[in-house]
């Protein structure tokens, strides 16, 4: 344990106040982590930062970086979501925080508290989305440990990675099933993939076509989702051809998560 670990672990021994059991009756551990649990109000968390802080206003950040090494490496949540706090609200060493360090330090959190206190006071969106692969495997961890993580987003293809999805549309239940389940629901309509500098022409045109039941706009490209799997590639080339409407390729994809998002939210 680092020498500085073992002074914040003093003041938390000292700010923690006693554990009411008919509201934590997990014996003394706290958010599914099975951790002990000192009972220290966030007030007085950030209290035990602010001074800690104040009195090593000098310190390199890589010498900080081993003291939050050292407390993930803690035996209870108040050390282990201290961490978080700490390398929040310093200003000075946070620029440096690379993703190996995140993936060392999220990988040792234990239970949905330290998650969210994590959550909560280090990470914007943004810097969760910049740092989704420590995230995923941190998901993966806690899955693998018996911990059902319920991951909300707007952006399917971290969805991609889920289990088992619940897509919602309209605040209704649009479909439930795995991501292979959800996906079954092209199993006999192809998908193909145009790119093309005219993809708003390209898509009024293959909405013309009798054996393409609809487009859409995916990225840069456009996806059709043909009737049946007897419309090779090339016929449709050269059928927008015939409409001077030059592509750049088309090549067959499997169905991904949005194209089953918009073809339920069609039928919702």
């Amino acid at each position: 344990m680092h020498s500085e670990h073992a002074a914040l672990l003093a003041d938390l021994r000292k700010a923690a106040r006693p554990i009411r059991h008919d509201l934590a009756p997990q014996n003394d551990s706290y958010g599914g982590s099975g951790q002990p649990y000192y009972n220290v109000s966030v007030p007085d968390r950030r209290a035990i930062i602010k001074r800690w802080l104040a009195s090593h206003k000098t310190m390199p950040p890589e010498a900080f970086f081993a003291v939050v090494d050292s407390l993930t490496e803690g035996q209870s949540h108040e050390e282990k979501t201290l961490a978080g706090m700490l390398v929040a609200a310093n200003r000075k060493a946070r620029p440096d925080v690379t993703t190996e360090h995140l993936d060392r330090w999220l990988g040792r959190l234990n239970g949905w508290a330290e998650v969210d206190t994590w959550c909560q006071n280090l990470f914007t969106a943004e810097d969760m989305l910049a740092n989704w692969p420590a995230w995923r495997r941190l998901i993966d961890q806690l899955s693998r440990s018996g911990v059902t993580v319920l991951v909300t987003t707007h952006y399917l293809d971290e969805a991609e990675y889920c289990h088992r999805l619940a897509l919602i549309h309209a605040g209704k239940l649009a479909a439930l099933g795995t991501t292979g389940e959800l996906k079954q629901i092209f199993a006999d309509r192809p998908i193909v993939e145009i790119r093309t500098r005219r993809s708003v022409d390209v898509m009024r045109a293959l909405d013309a076509m009798e054996d393409v039941e609809e487009s859409s706009l995916f990225g840069t490209a456009v996806h059709a989702v043909l009737r049946s799997g007897g419309v090779s590639p090339a016929d449709l080339v050269a059928r927008l051809a015939l409409q001077r409407l030059e592509v750049e390729s088309v090549e067959p994809v499997q169905p991904s998560l949005e194209d089953v998002f918009l073809e339920v939210a069609e039928r919702a």
